[in-house]
């Protein structure tokens, strides 16, 4: 049935919904409440308030028979409503005009879809409305998860989101109501009314998340006292005792979640296996093995802590350290390395850095009781379908100079008497030493001989007092020293060297204005393309230190320096000093950054710091402790593994995430536990991930589709004579399977004046290769045409 508006000059209706749609968008928003509309079936007229209640329930009768009807019939069934002045009955009779048009007589039903209608009826059961109502809501509650796990997504924002979802869900629901029976539509009605009532407000939604499984909510502990002064209107101020708090979640339960899936567990990497099957793992190096050792050849789960400290948003810039936050995080080192992401590293505690004046005490009173309980007691978890239990051994920990120094209760002095943490040199000594001797080295035994002597004695020799984590049994500090290459060389020493090389290049006739125009006009490629390097500061350059960079642009000028300089027309010569400091460090580097290192590259690194170390000092580098750690990195790889293991990149990740997180929250009165809860909600998130019994294969498959991409190339072998890797050239990928077809490429040489493999097409040859079969995950753009830059020493 058609119904022709009154109110304007559009084509005839059809239906009643239709007809009312046409009113509420074409009418009634370009009119005020006391505007009048005509009636198209009475002579009654009203305004946009009543309008549509109004027809509905004096002519809705005029419409059952569309129920019955298709949408569009045909053009032969459209009837017209009389006109208005047509009428001769009262308002109160509108209804009868229509009274014979019984079930039989409609002169539009079609029984085959009112059969369909009444198939549908049957078919909205009670429970099977209640699960199509709940799912719509699961999903909207994930989303509102997923919304929460932005960094950049407050709680408050993120309710007032799902709010519109919930308004969105009721307005659908109204589309159906044409189409169903009443007795059915109110249970729909009923059932989205009562789900809409257990989340309507940012209270509950937040009860809600907080009563799943996998959110573990931050405790608070005291920390300090503060004194502050309370104004109330009438009533003199009065002092009040508040405690500053820091936040923190029991490393148990973060662990026991962790080991609830089956995937993570089984692929649990043990000392026991390790020794043989993965040696270059850091639980087959020399600091598990002493533990494997010391637990009379058991297996352990062994975690690693960082400590650091890092600027938040706030109102008076990054210059104020009011804000200033100290976060401690852990890792589980016995996952496998493509495992480890800033997703698998978990908060012990945040805190203000002005709430305490002492990190031991915090770590007395937090962290020390958990590790000496998991120490102690261990946990049980499922491997491989069979309950075992293990203890949970402290590692080592990691993080910049000053975190290291400050958890491990040493002296905060880079210039004084005793600046290395790993052997008895003194700052002026440092400067000009390039070689060790085994007398210098600090040991457990040296420290606990210091201790006994007066405290005024211990700073004389880089201590302050005892590190509360020594009384842990399976740790101490002088025996779990770590390095990390970001901070001693990518945020350190790497700057300086390439401020030397840039002075050098200023002084042969090549501009740090020239040096920018080539890093810019550099095609950079691959993973580069998200930190390209940034412009070079002439003052940067005559102060001795890149300051103006981040870790990874520091590292990619770094490695593709030779490279950038060949395509801007500058030819190397490698007999100068500086080149062959340089071109010196770049080896270094390679060895530093491989996955794997054999006892032949371990040595071959240890002659090439030593003459490194030299020829830097020769060419009047700057040298500070940072360079001088490189003579301690042997005996670390051999106790820690490969130091691409430890580094730090992986948790300045996580501090990122809190840093944008900082920038949209205003809450200043417990920022720690703010941006706790923060963690708790990314943690819920990356609990459900790890849970899933497929994580696995959809990590890779994750993997494989950031990193094989179209003319990128791989290594899939190591020639057997000459030791050149064999490259092959992406043609396509299967990301589900994970099979990749490569144009193999030929090797020529490594060339070492521009630190990179060059390569050669060849006759075309193709063939398929799994991305486990490769020697290295990671894929190379080509560069120049011909030359990939990656690692000297790949090992197969």
């Amino acid at each position: 049935m058609s119904v022709q508006c009154k109110n304007c000059d559009s084509p005839p209706i059809f239906g009643l919904a239709p007809f009312l749609d046409h009113m509420k968008k074409s009418h009634f928003p370009f009119s005020d409440a006391k505007y009048q509309y005509k009636c198209p079936a009475c002579p009654k007229s009203c305004g946009k308030k009543n309008f549509c209640r109004h027809f509905e329930t004096v002519h809705g009768n005029l419409f059952a028979a569309a129920k019955a009807h298709s949408v569009n019939p045909p053009e032969d069934r459209y009837e017209e409503l009389p006109a208005a002045a047509d009428y001769d009955v009262s308002l109160d009779d509108c209804s009868d005009l229509f009274e014979d048009l019984t079930e039989d007589s409609q002169p539009f039903a079609d029984s085959h879809v009112n059969d369909a209608y009444t198939k549908l009826a049957d078919q909205l059961s009670s429970s099977s409305i209640n699960d199509a109502v709940s799912q719509v809501f699961s999903t909207c509650e994930s989303f509102f998860h997923d919304l929460l796990a932005r960094p950049d997504m407050t709680i408050k924002l993120g309710a007032q989101i799902h709010g519109q979802f919930m308004a969105t869900i009721t307005s659908v629901s109204e589309v159906f109501k044409p189409y169903v029976d009443s007795q059915t539509f109110g249970t729909i009605a009923d059932k989205i009314n009562a789900e809409i009532a257990k989340r309507n407000s940012q209270y509950l939604l937040t009860q809600n998340f907080k009563s799943r499984a996998n959110y573990i909510s931050p405790q608070a502990c005291a920390i300090s006292y503060r004194r502050e002064v309370r104004a109330r209107k009438a009533v003199e101020p009065t002092i009040e005792t508040k405690s500053n708090n820091l936040a923190w979640i029991p490393i148990r339960e973060s662990l026991l979640r962790v080991f609830e899936s089956s995937s993570i567990t089984d692929s649990l990497l043990f000392t026991s296996t390790c020794i043989n099957a993965h040696p270059d793992h850091p639980m087959a190096a020399g600091r598990a093995r002493a533990v494997f050792e010391d637990l009379n050849h058991r297996d352990s789960i062994m975690l690693q802590l960082y400590i650091d400290d890092y600027g938040t948003a706030n109102p008076l810039g990054y210059a104020a350290s009011t804000n200033k936050i100290v976060g401690c995080y852990f890792r589980i080192l016995n996952l496998p390395s493509k495992l480890q992401t800033a997703d698998s590293i978990f908060l012990c505690f945040l805190a203000l850095k002005n709430d305490f004046s002492n990190l031991q005490t915090v770590i007395r009173t937090v962290l020390l009781p958990q590790l000496i309980s998991l120490e102690s007691e261990g946990i049980t978890i499922t491997v491989k379908g069979e309950e075992k239990h293990f203890p949970v051994i402290l590692h080592s920990i990691v993080g910049d100079n000053a975190g290291l120094h400050e958890l491990s209760n040493l002296v905060m002095s880079w210039m004084g008497c005793s600046p290395c943490r790993f052997c008895k040199l003194t700052y002026a000594e440092v400067k000009t030493t390039h070689t060790l001797l085994p007398s210098k080295a600090k040991t457990k035994e040296w420290y606990e001989a210091v201790l006994k002597k007066p405290p005024t004695e211990w700073t004389k020799h880089g201590i302050s007092g005892q590190c509360a984590l020594n009384d842990l049994k399976y740790f101490h500090t002088m025996d779990s020293q770590c390095v990390d290459l970001m901070h001693d060389l990518l945020e350190g020493h790497i700057r300086c060297l390439l401020a030397t090389v840039a002075q050098f290049l200023a002084d042969d006739g090549f501009s740090v204005a020239a040096l920018n125009s080539a890093i810019a006009m550099f095609p950079f490629a691959g993973s580069m393309l998200d930190s390209k390097p940034g412009q070079v500061y002439p003052q940067d350059v005559k102060d001795g230190e890149l300051k103006h960079s981040t870790a990874s642009k520091t590292l990619n000028l770094c490695q593709m320096l030779p490279l950038i300089l060949q395509a801007a027309g500058y030819t190397i010569d490698p007999d100068h000093d500086v080149w062959r400091t340089f071109l010196l460090f770049l080896d270094i580097l390679d060895i530093l950054l491989a996955t794997r290192i054999t006892t032949t590259m371990l040595s071959t690194f240890e002659t090439k710091v030593k003459e490194y170390l030299s020829l830097f000092i020769e060419i009047g580098g700057k040298m500070t402790v940072k360079p001088h750690y490189l003579l301690h990195y042997a005996d670390v790889i051999r106790n820690h593994g490969p130091v691409v293991h430890h580094w730090c990149m992986r948790y300045e990740a996580k501090h990122k995430v809190f840093k944008q997180y900082a920038r949209v929250n205003f809450n200043r009165q417990d920022l720690a536990m703010t941006l706790a809860k923060k963690h708790a909600l990314l943690a819920m998130k990356a609990f459900d991930t790890l849970q899933n019994p497929n994580y696995m294969e959809l990590h890779d498959q994750r993997t494989a589709r950031r990193l094989y991409k179209k003319n990128l190339v791989v290594v899939y072998d190591i020639h057997e004579n000459t030791q050149l890797p064999m490259f092959g050239k992406i043609l396509s990928a299967n990301y589900d399977t994970r099979m990749l077809q490569i144009e193999i490429l030929r090797t020529v040489e490594f060339s070492t004046l521009h630190h990179a493999f060059r390569v050669q097409q060849q006759p075309f040859d193709v063939r398929q290769v799994h991305a486990d079969e490769l020697i290295t995950h990671h894929a190379f753009p080509i560069y120049l045409e011909n030359f990939v830059c990656l690692s000297s020493v790949l090992v197969k």
